[in-house]
């Protein structure tokens, strides 16, 4: 009996690794991208930002994520260059999937350290190129499949940056048309001023308004139309606030009344109190600032869309989780139909096993429970100010963009898609005279930077790795026997990895 590939078990562990390491790096730079927003518009606190994002991306992953996998693992090289060349070719094939792992896994996770926002799926498309380049030439990439992908680079953004900012220029057309309707004399008249857009209709004032022992929002009306529906469903969702933040006009107080009012508050709301003394020095009307996992505070007028931002959230996660887990688990199932030659065929379409899903989901959970903190706040607050209602728009446009992409097998950057996204918003929100839509575009060029260097090095990287494995697996021992007993010898009947 001839031996097989398969007794490779070296490389089997290695890619099982790797696969790892790209899945924990990837979702924990790339968890920003879903949750950051919610964090930094203060829908979300870090650690309910952390929680929730790591279900949702699970529940992606394992649904959708053998989708773009399969386009990793047969597209971007052209499998059929190193078949030619018979088991030596082929083995070559698995070594060039496993530098890529390797190339990716350490880039990615590098960034991720360091709280650099980058493109795991970048690295991994400029590896598996540069690989194909250095084993066989030009001649090895699938033009078509590396063509669609490229387009797809800039198409999924343009998408994001246009949905965002139609739904935003509609959510702020729809508000503005809202508050010239409470400026009415009779509305006035009853309120003094305009009442907040979604908010609660308010009373003339009394004496227990003004005291901080008072709830700071009115609970004796409902909201209109269907936002009782949504903030109910929001309230299953996550409850975020059994009892609403602090408003502004309460936290301007404690930045004037000292020790006193901050011991009140601190009986009052516990926990969410911490880091009050910070945001009394901030701009608190309608953003969110602040680290920690105190809740920051939201302007009354905002607080309807924090539910529907938790959804959007939720959906942005489940999408990435789907679009990048081809990242870790499509070389690594390239890799396992390469060592199942020769019953095995590079050519085809591989079929992802279950237990490779699950052992990719679960990097995934893994990366964004310990590493996912490193760059939300980058996303979440330092690009442009982030509202709930602005944030919803946001994640709504980069769910779309990165759900058509992952349909379509297209792997794409979630995080190209959310700037793109915001970059709409900000757009919209400066057209319409927003006193804070300035674009952080110091904040956008080292982003902008930081995508474009990751091209480069997990291509350089990849290729280090791959050559330096050549020398062991080249004239390999094993593809000898295979050649010589492959016309006397049945080729096995499976693969035991598959």
């Amino acid at each position: 009996m001839f031996a097989e590939l398969e007794e490779r078990p070296e490389l089997v562990i290695l890619g099982i690794f790797g696969c790892l390491v790209v899945a924990f790096s990837n979702a924990a730079n790339d968890i920003a991208n879903s949750v950051g927003t919610s964090y930094g518009a203060g829908a979300l606190t870090l650690k309910q930002a952390i929680l929730f994002g790591a279900i949702a991306e699970f529940a992606g992953a394992v649904s959708l994520g053998s989708f773009v996998a399969k386009s990793i693992a047969k597209g971007v090289i052209e499998p059929s260059s190193f078949a030619a060349d018979g088991c030596e070719g082929v083995l070559l094939f698995g070594v060039g999937m496993l530098s890529v792992l390797g190339g990716t896994g350490s880039t990615t996770l590098l960034a991720t350290l360091y709280g650099l926002p980058i493109s795991a799926t970048h690295g991994v498309i400029s590896g598996l190129a540069a690989v194909g380049i250095a084993a066989h030439g030009v001649s090895s990439l699938g033009v078509a499949p590396l063509t669609a992908t490229l387009i797809a680079w800039v198409a999924s953004p343009m998408t994001g940056c246009i949905t965002s900012g139609l739904l935003y220029g509609l959510i702020s057309a729809q508000a503005s048309g809202l508050e010239m309707l409470s400026s009415t004399p009779s509305s006035s008249k009853s309120h003094g001023t305009g009442a907040p857009l979604w908010g609660p209709p308010e009373g003339p004032a009394t004496e227990s308004d003004s005291e901080p022992e008072g709830s700071p929002v009115k609970k004796t009306s409902s909201h209109p139309g269907g936002l009782d529906v949504v903030g109910f469903l929001g309230g299953l969702l996550c409850r975020t606030n059994k009892e609403p933040p602090p408003d502004r006009d309460l936290i301007l107080r404690v930045r004037d009344g000292g020790s006193g009012s901050i011991r009140h508050l601190a009986e009052r709301y516990g926990d969410k109190a911490a880091g009050m003394g910070h945001l009394a020095r901030e701009d608190v009307e309608g953003g969110a600032s602040g680290e920690g996992d105190g809740l920051p505070v939201v302007a009354e007028e905002e607080r309807p869309f924090v539910p529907l931002l938790i959804l959007s959230a939720m959906t942005v996660a489940f999408a990435h989780g789907g679009n990048d887990l081809g990242n870790s688990i499509g070389p690594l199932a390239a890799l396992l139909v390469a060592l199942s030659w020769p019953s095995g065929d590079i050519n085809a379409i591989p079929e992802i096993p279950p237990w490779v899903l699950l052992l990719g989901a679960s990097g995934f959970v893994l990366g964004i429970l310990v590493l996912g903190d490193r760059t939300i706040t980058t996303v979440g607050s330092k690009i442009t100010k982030l509202t709930p209602s602005r944030s919803y728009a946001v994640q709504m446009g980069t769910g779309i963009a990165v759900l058509l992409s992952t349909v379509l097998g297209l792997a794409v950057s979630t995080s190209h898609c959310l700037v793109g996204s915001i970059i709409g918003v900000g757009l919209v929100a400066k057209m319409r005279a927003a006193r804070d839509a300035e674009l952080n575009f110091g904040m956008l060029t080292k982003i902008l930077i930081g995508w474009a260097v990751t091209i480069p090095l997990a291509a350089l990287v990849s290729v280090a790795i791959f050559e330096s494995m050549l020398p062991f697996y080249a004239n390999d021992a094993i593809c000898r026997d295979l050649t010589a007993h492959q016309t006397s010898s049945p080729p096995p009947a499976g693969s035991r990895w598959l």
